[in-house]
């Protein structure tokens, strides 16, 4: 099958569909839709005769179609029916209040207003997976499953990225991580095994300070404490999208026992928590 650049056999085949040329015949309503696509062998300047019309799946063409002839000798070109119209629709979008941080939107998803992203509302729909599964399976996710209404399609969610899920837990954890130490984070809820700390790793967990490590809606407060509009949220470990350029068999995890992010090998099975949108995407 092969495309042509004759714009005028385009045309004159177009034209013949829908009875603009006299002695073409006129196109049947149920035809449909004409594609801007001629297969054809033709040579420029010669003139096309129609020949007849076909159904089905043939000739290169879905939907069946006319064939006219081309050229000397005669060449099939055929002229594809359009296909009937399929409706399109987009993932909804971020839902925003005035008060909250974590914004329930109602269809199945939860928007972070701090970082733009759109999580999945129940955190434990997914089975636990390692890091190849987890990726294959959260953009797999699609309207209809896990309780989603938010007309997301296949490809729509994937995996937080390492920086996503730092920016996520830090308001909520109880030390920073960095290779100078494990210091006091300036204004964190302390909503770890840590509890509000003091000196690493000093600190126990208590009736408002505890995991998982995210905050509660308003985010003033740790979400085991609420309220939260998230469901299925455990503490534990998660998957980040994210993999090491180096060391390619580990990549990190989010923690929400401990409110770190760590790197973790790829084998191991790990929860599964997919977001879409962000700056991810």
């Amino acid at each position: 099958m092969k495309r042509t650049t004759n714009v005028a056999l385009r045309v004159l085949a177009l034209l013949a569909l829908t009875g603009a040329i006299a002695g073409f015949p006129v196109a049947a309503t149920a035809a449909g839709s004409i594609y801007a696509c001629v297969n054809t062998n033709g040579i420029d300047g010669t003139s096309v005769t129609f020949v007849g019309y076909f159904a089905g799946n043939q000739n290169g063409c879905p939907n069946g179609g006319a064939i006219y002839a081309a050229g000397t000798p005669p060449v099939n070109a055929y002229v594809c029916n359009g296909m009937n119209g399929q409706g399109v629709t987009r993932a909804a979008g971020p839902c925003f209040d005035n008060v909250n941080r974590y914004v329930n939107c109602h269809n199945g998803t939860v928007t972070d207003t701090v970082t733009g992203l759109i999580w999945l509302q129940q955190a434990d729909c997914l089975p636990n997976a390692n890091w190849a599964a987890a990726n294959t399976a959260a953009a797999g996710l699609k309207n209809g499953d896990c309780g989603l209404t938010d007309g997301s399609s296949a490809g729509d969610w994937r995996l937080p990225t390492k920086d996503e899920w730092s920016a996520t837990i830090a308001h909520a954890r109880t030390y920073a991580f960095d290779i100078a130490g494990l210091p006091l984070v300036p204004g964190g809820l302390g909503c770890t095994i840590y509890g509000p700390g003091s000196t690493y790793p000093n600190g126990t967990a208590d009736s408002t300070h505890l995991p998982p490590s995210l905050t509660n809606d308003a985010g003033t407060g740790c979400k085991a404490v609420g309220p939260s509009s998230f469901a299925g949220v455990v503490s534990g470990d998660y998957w980040s999208s994210t993999t090491f350029e180096a060391g390619s068999g580990d990549a990190p995890e989010a923690s929400l026992d401990y409110g770190f992010v760590l790197p973790f090998g790829k084998g191991n099975t790990l929860r599964v928590w997919p977001v879409r949108g962000g700056a991810g995407r």
